[in-house]
């Protein structure tokens, strides 16, 4: 079960609140089984979409989701 006040934002890029309270609406969609994140093999983790320019990650182990704008998020997954 995932709990939607465990989202890590990411510092210093200033994601706009509607961005934030998409993200909100993602997860909760995820705890009442509306929606599942996508999974990447090899372990490399869990993502939602919120919206065309944002991702929320969950790298494999890990209990919270970090938001991160499309761009980084591609830097973070190649990473693993």
């Amino acid at each position: 079960m995932v709990n939607t006040e465990c989202i890590v934002y990411e510092h210093g890029k200033g994601i706009p609140e509607r961005v934030h309270q998409k993200a909100r609406e993602v997860l909760r969609a995820v705890v009442t089984g509306e929606c599942r994140p996508k999974r990447h093999g090899s372990g490399r983790g869990e993502s939602l979409n919120v919206g065309p320019r944002y991702r929320l990650y969950r790298r494999t182990g890990c209990e919270m989701f970090t938001l991160y704008s499309h761009e980084t998020y591609n830097k973070e997954y190649r990473k693993h």
